[in-house]
Formats: C-alpha cells, sequence, structure tokens
C-alpha cells in the first residue's frame, strides 16, 4: 500500500470520532483501477482489530444482482460471525422478519402491508441493529462499487448516514468517478450525501512517479530500474491498476501495449496456464464475484485450487473473502468476458443456470432468480427465462424493489412470446403481468415505460367482461400522465370510475385519486358528491386506509376557512399513524400542509411540511412525491422569511431525479426565489417554463402549479420596471392546491 497515508490517516481519525459516539462517513472516489478496494482492504484489516468490520458490494448492473446488494453481503457476514440467534436478540423476532427482506436465513419475510411502510420498517430495523451492535463495540460498514448501486441502495444508504446519531459507527463508501456520467441517477445521490453533517469526501490522485517506484518494488520484491519506472508511469500514469499490469513478474515491461487498454488488462491473463484462463472465463461470466462452489459446479474441481493461485499471484483475481474470488478490478472481468466466443458464452451460462437452480445456496446472494433468469436469457433458453423472471419480480416485490421488479416482469413480457402456453408460468395472463408491469413503473416514477405497459394492458383486456381490471389500469395511467405532464388525466379517471364496481377497493382508489386531481386542477366545487359516496364507500369496507381517503377527499371539498377541514385532516393524520397506510399517509401530511399555507399558518406550515419532507425519506417516496412536499415547504419557508433554507431545499429536492412534473413545480418555485430577490436570469429561465404550462390543455397538471407566480409575494417584486413582458404573470388570483400521490 503505497502512496495513500494521508488517506488512511482521514480514515483513522474518522474511526476515532465513531468510536467517540460520533457517526463519521467517509465517500471515497478514484477513476477505475485507482485503489479505492485497496485503501478500503488495507484500512479494514486495520481498523478490524478494534471494531467489527462488515463489507459489501454493489453488483454491475445488467449482472445477475440484487437490490440492496451491499447490505446483503454485510448481513451475510453478521451471520456467519454472530448466527441468527444473536440477531434476533439484538433486534426482536418482528425486527428479524423485516431483515429477512434482505437475508431469508433470518426467517420468513412479511407479505402483507403497505409498501411504504414496509420499506421504513426495513430501513427503520437496520439501523436498530447497527446502534445495538456499536453497543457492544465500534462497527466499520464499508460498502464498494457504488457507482452500480440501485436506487434502493442508495436509499438506504442515505437514510443511515442521515438517522444514525450517537454511535460508534464508522461508514465507508465508495464509487467509480468516470461511471458517473452527468445524466447518472446516482449523481444528485453523492452530492445529497456529501451534504450531511459527518460525511467526508476523499478524492484518491493518481499516483506520483515516486509511488509508481515503491508500488512496483513492493509487488516484485526487489527495486526496479528507473528505466522501467519511467516507462510504467509514463504509460501507465500512476493508475495503480495499470501499473500492475505493465510489468511481467520478472520486473520487465510487457511489450505491444502502446494503444490498448484491452491489451493492457489482459497483459497477466494471456501468461497464466488454460486451466486458469478456463477459470478466468467462467469467472467473467459469473460476475465480478463468484463463490468457490458454484465455480466448482461450474467447470470442476479437477485442478482449479491451482489455476487460480495462480491467478492471484498474477493480480488478477484476489481471494474476495472465506467464500470466493473477485477480479482484482472490474476492467479485467469487462475484458475477458469481451473476449468470449458467443457459443463459449451460452455454454457458460447455461452451466451458471443449472448450477444454481440444482443447489440455490451457491448463489453469492439471497436474490438467485434474478441471477438465474439472467443466466437462462443469456443462455437462449426462454422458457426457462420466463419462469425465472416471474419469480424474481415476485421475490423484488417482496423487497419493495421496484424498479428491478419492472426489470424483471419486462424480461418476462419480452419472452412471453417466444414460449408454448404450456412452458408458461401457471395461473397468470400477459395482462397479469402488464398490470403488475404498470404499478411497478407507477411506483418506480417510470412513467414513459409504464404508459406503454398501460396501453399493452389495455389491449389485452375485454372492456364487457373485465372493467375493474381496465379501471385498475386507467387508474396507474392517470398517475403516470400527472407525473409526466401529459393530458389525459381526468378523462381516465372519470374512465376508471365508470367502470370500477360499486362496492370494490378499485372503486374507492378511484373516487380517492379523482378528488385530489380535481382540488389539484382548481374544480374543488365537482368534489362534493364524490367525497360523500367514497365516505359511504370506506363505512362498508371497513378499512382504515379508504378512511384516511374519505376524511382526505371531504376536507379537500370546503372552502379554506372551514374549521371542519382541519378537523377531518388531523383525523385522517392520526387515523394514518396509527398504522393504515404509508401511501395514505402521505397523502393526509400533504393535504395538512396545503391547507395551513392556505389559510396563511405559515410557521405551522414548515413544520408539518418538514415533518412530511423526512417522512417521505423514510417511507421511500422520495422521488415519488418529494417534489409535491418540497414547493409547498419551500413556500412556507419564503413566508417566513427563510429564503436561504429554501433555496438550500430547492437543491436537495431536484436531486432526487423527480418526475417532469416534480421538476417543473421545483423550476417555478426556484423562479420565484430569484424573482424574490430580484435575480433576472434564473427567474427567467422559470417563467420559460411558466409559458409552457400555461399553453398545455386544460386538464394537462402542470396548470394547477402556475398559480404560484401569481401570488402576492411574486406580485410584489416582479417584474422589474425594465421587464414590461413579464407583467402577465401579475394577474390573477392564488388558488389552494391539492396533494400529489394516488
Amino acid at each position: 500500500m503505497v502512496g495513500r497515508d494521508s488517506e488512511l490517516d482521514v480514515l483513522a481519525d474518522a474511526f476515532a470520532d465513531a468510536c467517540a459516539e460520533t457517526v463519521r462517513t467517509v465517500v471515497i472516489s478514484a477513476e477505475g483501477g485507482g485503489g479505492k478496494s485497496r485503501l478500503i482492504r488495507e484500512a479494514t484489516e486495520r481498523l478490524g482489530r478494534q471494531a467489527l468490520v462488515l463489507s459489501g458490494w454493489c453488483v454491475e448492473q445488467g449482472e445477475p444482482g440484487l437490490p440492496f446488494a451491499p447490505f446483503v453481503s454485510a448481513v451475510r457476514r453478521l451471520v456467519q460471525l454472530r448466527g441468527v440467534a444473536e440477531i434476533v436478540t439484538l433486534v426482536g423476532h418482528a425486527g428479524a422478519r423485516e431483515l429477512a427482506r434482505l437475508l431469508p436465513e433470518l426467517g420468513p419475510a412479511p407479505s402483507e402491508g403497505d409498501p411504504g411502510m414496509a420499506r421504513s420498517r426495513l430501513f427503520e430495523s437496520l439501523r436498530l441493529l447497527l446502534e445495538r451492535l456499536a453497543a457492544q463495540a465500534p462497527v466499520v460498514l464499508a460498502l464498494e462499487d457504488l457507482h452500480w448501486a440501485d436506487r434502493a441502495t442508495r436509499d438506504l444508504l442515505l437514510y443511515l448516514a442521515r438517522n444514525l446519531h450517537g454511535t460508534r459507527l464508522l461508514l465507508i463508501a465508495s464509487y467509480r468517478t468516470e461511471a458517473l456520467a452527468e445524466a447518472h441517477p446516482l449523481r444528485g445521490g453523492f452530492a445529497e450525501l456529501a451534504r450531511i453533517e459527518g460525511v467526508t469526501t476523499l478524492a484518491l490522485p493518481r499516483l506520483s512517479r515516486a509511488n509508481v517506484a515503491l508500488h512496483l518494488t513492493a509487488m516484485l520484491g526487489h527495486e526496479p530500474a528507473p528505466d522501467v519506472v519511467n516507462g510504467v508511469h509514463a504509460r501507465g500514469g500512476g493508475v495503480p491498476l495499470f501499473t500492475e499490469a505493465l510489468v511481467t513478474p520478472t520486473g520487465a515491461v510487457r511489450p505491444r501495449l502502446m494503444g490498448s487498454l484491452r491489451d493492457l488488462l489482459l497483459g497477466a491473463v494471456n501468461e497464466l496456464p488454460e486451466r486458469a484462463r478456463e477459470g478466468l472465463r467462467a469467472m467473467a461470466v459469473g460476475g465480478f464475484r463468484v463463490g468457490h462452489r458454484l465455480l466448482v459446479a461450474v467447470v470442476g474441481a479437477d485442478g482449479l485450487d491451482a489455476a487460480l493461485r495462480a491467478a492471484i499471484a498474477a493480480h488478477v483475481v484476489i481471494a474476495a473473502d472465506a467464500d470466493g474470488y473477485a477480479f482484482r478490478h472490474a476492467l479485467i472481468q469487462e475484458a475477458i468476458r469481451d473476449e468470449l466466443l458467443p457459443g463459449e458464452r451460452q455454454r457458460l451460462h447455461r452451466a451458471y443456470a443449472e448450477a444454481l437452480e440444482a443447489d440455490p445456496s451457491l448463489g453469492a446472494d439471497a436474490w438467485v432468480a434474478a441471477s438465474i433468469a439472467l443466466h437462462w436469457r443469456a443462455a437462449d433458453d426462454p422458457a426457462r427465462a420466463l419462469n425465472a423472471a416471474w419469480r424474481a419480480a415476485r421475490e423484488a416485490t417482496a423487497r419493495l424493489a421496484y424498479a428491478e421488479q419492472l426489470t424483471m416482469l419486462e424480461h418476462a413480457l419480452d419472452l412471453w412470446p417466444r414460449v408454448e402456453p404450456a412452458q408458461r408460468p401457471q395461473g397468470i395472463d400477459r395482462a397479469q403481468l402488464l398490470e403488475a408491469a404498470a404499478d411497478a413503473a407507477c411506483w418506480a416514477v417510470e412513467t414513459e415505460r409504464g404508459q406503454r405497459i398501460v396501453e399493452a394492458g389495455l389491449a389485452e383486456l375485454d372492456p364487457a367482461t373485465e372493467g375493474e381490471r381496465i379501471a385498475a389500469l386507467l387508474l396507474e395511467r392517470a398517475m403516470m400522465r400527472q407525473q409526466g405532464m401529459h393530458e389525459g388525466e381526468l378523462g381516465d379517471l372519470r374512465e376508471a370510475l365508470r367502470l370500477a364496481p360499486g362496492s370494490t377497493r378499485t372503486r374507492a382508489a378511484a373516487l380517492g385519486q379523482i378528488c385530489r386531481a380535481l382540488a389539484q386542477h382548481g374544480r374543488a366545487d365537482e368534489i362534493g358528491a364524490l367525497a360523500d359516496e367514497l365516505d359511504e364507500l370506506a363505512m362498508r369496507l371497513g378499512e382504515a386506509e379508504w378512511t384516511v381517503e374519505a376524511l382526505v377527499s371531504g376536507a379537500l371539498a370546503r372552502p379554506v376557512g372551514d374549521m371542519a377541514a382541519m378537523t377531518r385532516l388531523e383525523r385522517a393524520l392520526g387515523e394514518a399513524q396509527a398504522g393504515a397506510s404509508g401511501r395514505v399517509e402521505m397523502i393526509a401530511r400533504v393535504a395538512m400542509v396545503d391547507l395551513l399555507d392556505a389559510r396563511g399558518e405559515h410557521a405551522a406550515a414548515v413544520e408539518a411540511a418538514s415533518a412530511a419532507w423526512q417522512r417521505a425519506r423514510q417511507l421511500g417516496q422520495a422521488r415519488y412525491m418529494g417534489a409535491s412536499v418540497a414547493q409547498l415547504l419551500a413556500r412556507a419557508l419564503m413566508a417566513v422569511g427563510r429564503w436561504d433554507d429554501a433555496i438550500e431545499l430547492m437543491a436537495e429536492a431536484r436531486e432526487l431525479d423527480p418526475s417532469p412534473l416534480g421538476s417543473t413545480q421545483l423550476s417555478q418555485v426556484s423562479g420565484l426565489i430569484a424573482a424574490g430577490r430580484g435575480d433576472l436570469t434564473p427567474a427567467e429561465r422559470a417563467l420559460k417554463v411558466l409559458a409552457g404550462v400555461e399553453a398545455s390543455p386544460q386538464d394537462a397538471p402542470p396548470r394547477r402549479s402556475s398559480c404560484q407566480w401569481r401570488s402576492p409575494c411574486f406580485r410584489a417584486t416582479w417584474p422589474p420596471p425594465s421587464r414590461p413582458a413579464f407583467a402577465s404573470a401579475r394577474s390573477g388570483a392564488g388558488c389552494r392546491h391539492g396533494c400529489s400521490g394516488r
């Protein structure tokens, strides 16, 4: 380990702070091959003498993987060290059941309940586990390769960084800088993480020539010649991985590597014995990390140990843990995988799929069904791939991983026509796949994909006999049309209401959703009869979720000054918090904030909106509803004079990658802030957004946001005398907003 003394000191200081019950997070970034994993390994080996070290890794997107991948690895390691009984002792049987969503060895995971609440309980259970472990001894949790993290992993990481306090915990995270392109969904997540108190960012520089010389000396066991150091430093640029790849075991500089990264990465591989290369080819198909038992099942045990020992000596792979091996760098895996012939690749994928189906315990993670599905698909076996994808989608639902569920369902839909009916999953049809995919897309805020799925689902259903199923799909599309700022939301809701049978949950959902949509479109006078019907239906259904919906809808139908509206919302929030549903809890919270703002109770609105903002994160609905909450909170902050806080909130909310509607809401409020401060350029940009909103069809959802520009604050400060073109934004009265969410 050379050239990283200062970075090791930063990690040691952070650990010292953690031991003093000040939670610290260190985020390490570097280019590919820059030494992130080596630094973390060196640090955790040193700290492991004083702390419990738990490590986890993300899986490359496109490889077989699972949501919460690094946390699954970390919890599995804890089970290996302490056993299931110890975890149950720490978090109780209920907490262990929630953690079973990550690791089935902990028992059966809960299957019932609201997805948002279930996600919140999972996050809370992991936080409790870490706190109680840290009460026994300091804990180091290292999460690597976060540039491959799924959205669920990112949300859980941010939750822990925000909510762990007074705990002897050091959280280490790493990512590859060049993997985070401008549009990468995690760029905002890392920026958000960096702003949290107690978070330190650590960017690893390339090695200097002197450090390259030390690195080569450590590798070779003797000091290299100056021309070797010069050549390696010039060609490898101080990237540790390239430094290792550019020299032979004897210390000579490898020839023929001038312009080819692949040749550079494969140089050491090509010098290994054939049996070692065979094992590496199989590993490259299996993933960045492959368990020893799984690799034996794929390529056989004969000579494998000696072959892998040679690969480790050549710095191609490392012994990742007690169970298996990992490539020294993902770029090496990619290079080997790209060299495979099509038939060779298919054969290896088939071998992996057969091995995992025969013994799922061979899998490196708990979500083996996804691995099997992707291997069968790559092996060009559509029937087996379809069935495995369906199983994986159902598992993703239980894990609250909607983006991953959507991906698996899209795999299944793509494979469906290639599979004979007798070989398809039993008990479902294509329309049911489409319905499940539409629901997953809505929760994942994948509006464009979701609307295409709904269109396909509607084409599968018969209006004469399947009206309720059509209604359910129309409710999904209405929400996605709202999210995507497309016209037709109210039309879909009215048609869903027409089709939904009289005493069903589908009708209750339609009534609640159309009441909120009408409020959002400034048509509260149309809500009364619908809210009354929902009141009656909620009593017949006898379920708290619909009681809350009815209370909120009734409140939306009342004038701002009617005290009964506030009474209904207070009762709705109480019912929701008592366990009705995370979904309706957020609906009640946002409606409460909206009413407080409309009544001019701005200090109370700030308090209520702040609570709603935090609760949205806890329930996993930050991307789904975060922008609606943030724009309400920002307006309340402005009203009480906290403009800087409002600006900071807008930046934080934009990093959530909201829907098009959410982005528009945030842009407009940001422009309002700029207008109030006399900052012309951003205000002009926001007014361009407003121009598009005003030109949108009458029932397109963004119109409801434009009234922000007609508020008293805006009229008092804008336009400046030199901007008469802005005068049109002054006209009109303020309006009361409804709340988002289905």
